[in-house]
């Protein structure tokens, strides 16, 4: 308790510097990294932060000490450097964009560590605590570093409200904004410069290896819950923020855990958590809307097969049982009493003596369902040219989907009145040859 008081307290100026870096490096990650993700570039952060490990190797052997500010700049140019090296072999050649940036990347990256082991080699003190740049060392943040996250994440706030209509049409639809005459390689230029910056100002706190987690990972969780571009950017910028305050309050409470790899833990969590119980694209939401969708199907079919038993006879609210309906279409057993139970519940009927008495919601139910299936039937003959015999197996799965709107659509395709009744056209053909 007393160390969650004293991390929250904002009594300490050391934690408050690694407090406050990664919650800004988290937000703004978050934000850059969204776009990229939207782009389909989500590993372009990753190819970035991992061919700048060369530029912060050239850049000390070029000054020869630790300066921050030279190992920066050397990161930004070797990072610039890379997206030309993926834009020249995408453009250029005939490697693929993937292609392209596993190649700069494993190139890039193997050519930093190279350098990197001729310089732990050299002897020079200066070259102590180098290798920050690859692993992170959040712990050693100070007030200073504060003040350049809060510089990078003022410049990115400030570019996207500027440019927020003008990145989401990149990330969109970047042909018609080229055709609207907009400069869109502009826009990615620009987008391409913030994804560098906050590389470079972050892979201090979380190294290399780890920064592109900060771009990739808030952004797929965020999408998880938004379709709105708007809230998905505020979305994942307090998802990566989150993530690294509990990254930096576990290395804080316990010793010899570093901040870096902990952040990527929790963003694992909140990664999780979203790919399971997000509300609409959830495993658990996509699993109960398939169960939910083969419910309502087994429920239509059997209203449907009735209310044909009905057709035959013209007697459509008489019992039947199972065995009768799996003249037309076998039903089994384990369907039927779930089927009876759906029907029951939904008021289509009751259950009577294990056979189906439809109500007149019912019949109309199914009179419905097998009127968009011999509606589909007739629109596959007419506009596929394909033969009466084919073209009922594909209607059995399309009558469960078609809307209102989709059979207006349907009718006015086929050029015919609302009340076109199928059976006469096509459904005689079908029943002959089952």
């Amino acid at each position: 308790m007393s160390d969650f008081l004293t991390f929250f307290g904002f009594q300490d100026s050391n934690v408050n510097a690694v407090f406050f870096s990664v919650v800004l490096l988290g937000f703004v990650s978050g934000m850059v990294g969204s776009f990229n993700y939207l782009k389909k570039k989500a590993l372009v952060g990753e190819t970035v932060a991992h061919a700048m490990l060369p530029g912060i190797a050239f850049a000390f052997l070029l000054s020869g000490v630790k300066d921050p500010f030279f190992l920066l700049l050397g990161a930004i140019f070797s990072g610039w450097l890379s997206i030309f090296a993926v834009d020249f072999l995408t453009r250029s050649t005939i490697i693929k964009p993937d292609a392209a940036l596993a190649i700069v990347l494993t190139v890039f990256f193997g050519g930093g560590m190279m350098i990197s082991t001729y310089i732990q080699q050299s002897g020079s003190f200066e070259q102590a605590g180098l290798d920050e740049y690859i692993f992170g060392q959040a712990a050693a943040m100070s007030m200073q570093d504060v003040q350049v996250f809060g510089f990078v994440a003022a410049i990115v706030l400030i570019v996207v409200l500027l440019f927020f209509k003008s990145f989401q049409l990149a990330a969109f639809n970047p042909d018609f904004g080229t055709v609207l005459g907009l400069p869109i390689k502009f826009y990615d230029f620009l987008l391409s410069t913030l994804t560098i910056f906050t590389i470079a100002s972050g892979i201090k706190a979380v190294g290399i290896i780890l920064m592109s987690a900060l771009l990739i990972a808030p952004a797929a969780t965020a999408r998880f819950w938004t379709n709105k571009l708007q809230t998905m950017l505020l979305l994942a910028g307090v998802i990566g923020a989150a993530s690294g305050i509990v990254g930096a309050y576990i290395s804080f409470s316990y010793s010899g855990m570093p901040t870096g790899p902990w952040t990527v833990v929790a963003l694992t969590g909140f990664s999780l958590v979203s790919v399971f119980f997000a509300p609409k694209k959830g495993v658990l939401a996509k699993w109960n809307a398939q169960r939910k969708n083969r419910q309502k199907i087994l429920c239509e079919n059997i209203l449907k097969l009735a209310y044909q038993l009905g057709e035959m006879d013209r007697q459509f609210k008489a019992p039947r049982s199972r065995e009768a309906i799996s003249k037309i279409r076998r039903i089994p057993a384990s369907e039927w009493k779930k089927g009876m139970e759906l029907i029951q519940s939904q008021e289509f009927g009751t259950c009577v003596n294990g056979q189906l008495v439809m109500n007149f919601k019912g019949i109309e139910k199914g009179k419905s369902i097998n009127r968009l299936h011999r509606l589909w039937e007739v629109y596959l003959a007419r506009k596929m040219n394909l033969r009466p015999e084919l073209v009922h197996k594909d209607a059995e799965a399309i009558e469960h989907i078609i809307t209102p709107e989709l059979e207006r659509d349907i009718l006015k395709e086929l050029d015919l009145c609302s009340n076109f009744e199928p059976l006469r056209e096509i459904h005689p053909v079908v029943l002959a040859d089952r």
